[in-house]
Formats: C-alpha cells, sequence, structure tokens
C-alpha cells in the first residue's frame, strides 16, 4: 500500500520550522499589447517558402527505424538562407518578456598566422568599440540605456574554433528586438575599427592577458602545446601574444574580420518570449537579401589526427594544493544523423555515468588512493572528440593514484560492469527521462541557444524532447548488460597512446613519461577479479519510524497553510506558480555552533561535511547513492553560527523518497567509517 506523502514527515522531530512549496506553474506568457502588435506586424506578409529549412512533416517517434534520419525538433524552425547564413528560432518564455539573441561566427584564434596570434579576440573586443551605426562607445551607452546589464546581458567570447556574441534584448518595446537584430548583423558585418578606438582596446586586452597567467592557465597551455605541437591548434592561445597584440592596426584587424567573417560561417540564432512566425520574418527582413560574398572561405574546418604515441606534460607550481593527473585520448568526430546514433550517444552517456559510478565506489569504500576522479567525454578541437580521465591526490602520490586508475580501467576491460552498476545507470537514466518534458519548460532560453550553437558547430542533433523522450526510454528498456559492456570496450581504447598530464608541486615535478607507459603496461598484463561491493543488504525504506499525525491546522495569509505535528514539528506550506512540478523544502531550527564550547566549534564547523559522508544509519555513503539512483533527490544540511538547517528539492512524483531521507538525517547518524575517514 502507498504511503500518504507525509507519512515519513510526521516521525521527523527537532525542526522547529519547515517551508514547503509545490510548484505548478506554467511558462510565463508575453505582454498581451505585445503579441497583438506582432501579429499585426505579420498578417499580410507572404510566408513564403524559407529556402533549405528542415522538414515540418509529422513524425512519428515510435516507427522510426535505426536508419532513419533524426528529426529538427518540433519546436524549432531553422534555415539557410542562399548567402550562406544559417539561422535558427524558437519561442521559449524563460525568462520572459526576453529575446536571447546569438551571433555564432566559425572564426576562433586556430584561423590566425603568427603574427595575428590574438586578433580572433581583438575583433570580438572591438565590436563593442564602434560599429556602422553606433561609433565609438554609443553602443555601450545605448545597452545602458535600455537597462541592459554588461556580462549578464550583454557577453561574447573567443575559442580556438568559434567568436560567439549574446545579447538578451528586452521586449518591451518592438524596436529593441528590432534593435537587436541590427546590432548582430553589424557584429557580423560592420566592425568599424577606428585607429583610436584600436589603440585604447589594447591596454584592456594587456590587462586580461595579464590576469589570465595564473598557474593552472599556464598549465594548461603548455599542455595543449604538448598535446597539440605540430598541428594548427598548437600556441594558439585566444588571448595571443603581448607582441601580436602591440602590433596589430586598425587595418591588420579588419583584414582579418574581412577574411574570416563571412555569412557561410556564421548564424543568428533567436530564443524569444514572442511569436516564432515574426521572429522569422524579422530575421529574413534584416539578412536574406545581403549578397552573396564572392571569394569566401569555404575550407576553414582544421583536423586533428588521433595521437599515434603516448605524449606528456608536467606542470609545476606551489599554487597546486592536490596534484591532479590527467589522461586525455582523442577520436575522430562522427556525425549523429540517425536513431542509431543517437541510441549509441545514449549508450555512449550510460557507460560514461555506470564508470563514474565505479571510481565513486572506490572513492567511498576509502581504497582508492585519489581523492577524487572522474572519467567523460567531450567535444574537443579540430573535429574530434576527447575522452578524458582526471584524478587528484596528495602531492607525492601522483604514480600511485594513477596506477590504480589504470587498474580499474583494465578490470573494466576483463570483467565488464557489475549488474548493480548496469541496474544503477539504467534507474538513473529512467528517473531523469520522466521528467524530460518538464525539464525541458524549465530551461532558459540560453540553454537552447547554447544547444543549437553545438549543432551549427559540431552537428549535435536536435530532434526535440518529445522525440528524444521515446528514442532513450527504447534505449533502457532493450538495452542488456552484455551490449554496455561491449560498447564500454570500444570506449577504452589502448592507453598506450594518448596524452597523460601532471600537475603537482615542484619537488614532484620529476616525473617522467616513461614511468606512467610503465604503469599502463602493467596494469594491463594483469589478470583481475571482478568488482566486489561490500555494501550490506538494506533498502531505504528499512527501519521507518512508527508514523505520526497532524494535530493542528491552520489557514494563513498569503495562502500559507500552518501544520503542527504530533512531534512538534512545525510546516509551513504554499503552492506557487513556478518551476512546475519541483517540490522543494526548506527546515531550520535554533542552534549552531555559538551554543558549544571553544574546543567543539571546529567539530561543529565540520559536522555536515563529515557526517554528510557517512551515509545515514546502515546505509553507507556509496549504497544511499545506488537506492537513490531511481529518484531525481537532494539534500543538503548544515549548521552556522545561530541554526542548524537543511535544503532539499526533488519533482513532485519523488517526494517520499526526499522525505525520507529527512528523516533518516534527523534520526539515524551515519556508520560509513571508512568514508568518514577519507572525507578527514
Amino acid at each position: 500500500m502507498k504511503k500518504s506523502k507525509w507519512t515519513l514527515l510526521l516521525a521527523v522531530a527537532a525542526f522547529i520550522a519547515v517551508g514547503l512549496w509545490s510548484c505548478v506553474g506554467t511558462q510565463a506568457k508575453t505582454d498581451a499589447q505585445a503579441q497583438a502588435q506582432q501579429a499585426q506586424s505579420a498578417q499580410g506578409q507572404e510566408q513564403t517558402a524559407l529556402p533549405i529549412t528542415e522538414s515540418k512533416q509529422k513524425y512519428d517517434p515510435y516507427k522510426a527505424q535505426p536508419d532513419d534520419l533524426l528529426p529538427l525538433a518540433p519546436e524549432l524552425t531553422k534555415g539557410v538562407f542562399e548567402n550562406g547564413l544559417t539561422y535558427y528560432v524558437r519561442k521559449n518564455g524563460n525568462p520572459a518578456k526576453r529575446a536571447v539573441m546569438y551571433l555564432v561566427v566559425k572564426a576562433g584564434s586556430v584561423h590566425e598566422t603568427e603574427e595575428e596570434r590574438g586578433y580572433a579576440h581583438f575583433v570580438e573586443h572591438m565590436a563593442f568599440n564602434g560599429t556602422k551605426s553606433f561609433p565609438e562607445n554609443q553602443l555601450v551607452d545605448y545597452f545602458r540605456a535600455i537597462g541592459m546589464e554588461f556580462g549578464a546581458e550583454v557577453n561574447a567570447y573567443t575559442s580556438f574554433d568559434q567568436t560567439v556574441f549574446m545579447i538578451k534584448m528586452p521586449l518591451d518595446k518592438l524596436t529593441y528586438f528590432q534593435k537587436g537584430l541590427q546590432i548582430l548583423k553589424e557584429f557580423a558585418l560592420d566592425i568599424t575599427f577606428d585607429p583610436v578606438e584600436v589603440e585604447k582596446e589594447k591596454g584592456v586586452i594587456l590587462e586580461e592577458m595579464r590576469l589570465d597567467k595564473g598557474s593552472r592557465e599556464r598549465a594548461r597551455n603548455k599542455e595543449l602545446s604538448a598535446m597539440l605541437g605540430g598541428t594548427p591548434y598548437a600556441n594558439r592561445e585566444p588571448i595571443g601574444t603581448e607582441a601580436s597584440v602591440k602590433n596589430a592596426t586598425a587595418e591588420s584587424l579588419k583584414a582579418f574580420y574581412k577574411k574570416h567573417y563571412t555569412l557561410n560561417r556564421m548564424a543568428i540564432i533567436v530564443v524569444a518570449d514572442t511569436t516564432p512566425a515574426y521572429v522569422i520574418r524579422s530575421i529574413k527582413d534584416v539578412f536574406e537579401k545581403l549578397p552573396l560574398q564572392e571569394g569566401a572561405l569555404t575550407d576553414y574546418v582544421y583536423k586533428i589526427d588521433t595521437l599515434s604515441n603516448l605524449k606528456y606534460a608536467v606542470s609545476t607550481d606551489n599554487d597546486f594544493g592536490m596534484a591532479t593527473v590527467g589522461y586525455e585520448q582523442l577520436a575522430p568526430l562522427t556525425p549523429e544523423k540517425t536513431l542509431r546514433d543517437y541510441n549509441n550517444f545514449v549508450i555512449r552517456n550510460l557507460t560514461e555515468q555506470a564508470i563514474n559510478f565505479r571510481l565513486n565506489g572506490l572513492i567511498n569504500s576509502g581504497k582508492a588512493v585519489w581523492e577524487d576522479a572522474y572519467f567523460g567525454t567531450n567535444y574537443f578541437f579540430g573535429q574530434t572528440r576527447s575522452l578524458d580521465l582526471i584524478m587528484r591526490a596528495k602531492a607525492g602520490k601522483e604514480l600511485d593514484a594513477f596506477a590504480m586508475l589504470m587498474e580499474e580501467i583494465e578490470r573494466l576491460k576483463q570483467k565488464g560492469f557489475t549488474e548493480s552498476e548496469f541496474n544503477r545507470a539504467i534507474a538513473s537514466h529512467r528517473a531523469w527521462v520522466k521528467t524530460l518534458d518538464i525539464e525541458d519548460m524549465d530551461l532558459k532560453s540560453d540553454d537552447f541557444a547554447e544547444e543549437y550553437t553545438r549543432n551549427f558547430m559540431y552537428d549535435e542533433p536536435v530532434p526535440g524532447v518529445t522525440n528524444e523522450r521515446v528514442y532513450i526510454i527504447n534505449v533502457l528498456n532493450k538495452l542488456t548488460l552484455d551490449e554496455l559492456n561491449a560498447y564500454m570496450r570500444t570506449m577504452l581504447k589502448d592507453f598506450s597512446k594518448g596524452f597523460i598530464y601532471v600537475r603537482t608541486k615542484p619537488q614532484y615535478g620529476g616525473l617522467k613519461i616513461d614511468d606512467f607507459a610503465k604503469l599502463v603496461e602493467k596494469a594491463r598484463n594483469k589478470t583481475y577479479e571482478q568488482f566486489i561491493y561490500e555494501e550490506k543488504n538494506i533498502g531505504l525504506y528499512d527501519n521507518l519510524l512508527p508514523e505520526g499525525k497532524v494535530v493542528e491546522e491552520t489557514p494563513m495569509d498569503n495562502d500559507f497553510t500552518k501544520l503542527v505535528l504530533s512531534n512538534g514539528a512545525v510546516l509551513y506550506l504554499k503552492s506557487t506558480k513556478f518551476d512546475k512540478d519541483a517540490f522543494k523544502v526548506f527546515g531550520f531550527a535554533r542552534g549552531g555552533y555559538y551554543n558549544v564550547t571553544e574546543q567543539e566549534v571546529v567539530t561543529a564547523r565540520l559536522l555536515y561535511y563529515l557526517m554528510g559522508s557517512a551515509g545515514y544509519g546502515d546505509i553507507s555513503a556509496n549504497k544511499l547513492e545506488e537506492l537513490l539512483a531511481p529518484y531525481r533527490v537532494k539534500l543538503q544540511w548544515s549548521v552556522d553560527s545561530t541554526s542548524q538547517y537543511f535544503i532539499g528539492e526533488t519533482k513532485t512524483n519523488d517526494i517520499e523518497p526526499l522525505l525520507r531521507l529527512i528523516a533518516l538525517m534527523q534520526t539515524s547518524p551515519g556508520k560509513d567509517i571508512a568514508n568518514f575517514n577519507r572525507s578527514k
């Protein structure tokens, strides 16, 4: 019999006030008057077919076959004009009455010559220092005049492969949106490069360069140089060099701009709280009739070969507290065009998650030499994807940590995942996919704009939540442990090839590449037994406390309801219209480390951290992670000077597990000594 959502909470003692709010609202709507104006603006204008626009035909994900091409998200319109410009349009109301507008340019520091180092970044700066309609600092003045904040609502960045301009225009007036499109157009084609402004900006960039010379930045630059030596990406940090920045002129910057800022390398992305038809028409009005640029480069993508041997770099600095040891492996970036490709993407995510479960299991058991470790894959430079293994260990323990990590990788390759790791990865994905459509509603417009940027840069598929939910559930229902193990073994390739880097203190900087190569070979030649989790067979709902009851219920102002429980706890409940399907809880009690002796203050300050690592009752930290895998539950607690408090969050379908955690936190101190000692 399913318990009432209050049953577990009634057993919670000690806290004198708990606030709960369940969020069931919908996306914010645009101002009615603005909508009417926009609709009127779009009426009577012929909606011609959009050139090379993705198909909007009805699509049934349940009937899709593995070799079928993935569709475009039904909420998204993507098109390419004859002049080469790509555009993306989607409606989204978070934030309300705002248009998130991106200009993405496939131009970055890799496209620079030796003399032009830093030019892509310099051009990005100059966009805010004078365009055709906004000379000098008038653009900055305009943004500030309409209440836009630099950093949060006006920003840009330059990387090796791309430059991205981002603005969040208010939609209080239609003229603001139209002005936003004009600004993106002038970023794209009409930066003026006033010589006086160029000289002024050199000082800004040189100061930025000095601020970027921290230990981690220096280490990463050294690592990229060692890893990518012999490729166009070597020695192409976007910031450039002091000499190249000082020697830049208005004419040389303009030449770089004209060469690389061409429409065939650009995308306009608009995710706005307004009618898509109006946005599409406005984009067409501003950009469609721009002429095709003769002589525009088409061969501007530089590819990196996979690493054929083992490369190495070590960086030393007293600023490094813990040592970091990382391993990177490169693979060609393969297109993800079909349903089969998407299914492999899901299996890859499951594989990464299961590997991290293993690494965290070792950490929680107290057996790991490293303090923390991470495995994952991501987009890299030069049309490649990187596989990353990163760990932090005490300085001086670099080789021991790396040896243990290599052995665990080889154990996985030999013996595969355990049944519990497989089940946990599947359960965790099921919990996530249950909220996929709701999370899509909660996503901010920036999240979608960044997704479409990845589609433009890397062809990342964007089939949309409605379709993705069907694809993912289908994989989860059919995937077997043997199939996941087979995929894992294709991911964990020959570790005698790749790149190893170390960041540590100077006294441990004598480590050589051969030291690590021998450990790779030694781990590969060992025979392993299957990994065993030493856990008690215990469930989340074992040893429940006796049920309590509500002894008093009082309506209050502002739609609050006050409940008094039989254990003395007081609750205040409120339903809100924000963050759909979220359930949040905050609880506190008087107390804190001001109430303990001076000798106990340090213990009190560390209490939440150390006891939080010890699990709850007989449930170890690792077992707790396993038991919570099917749920989307977060719970944090702390002690400050005058109180103790907790903050919890979940989805409305997972309220009971959260309440159970609160009860365990209050009544069952953890007994996971190994993880407690590790956390110290």
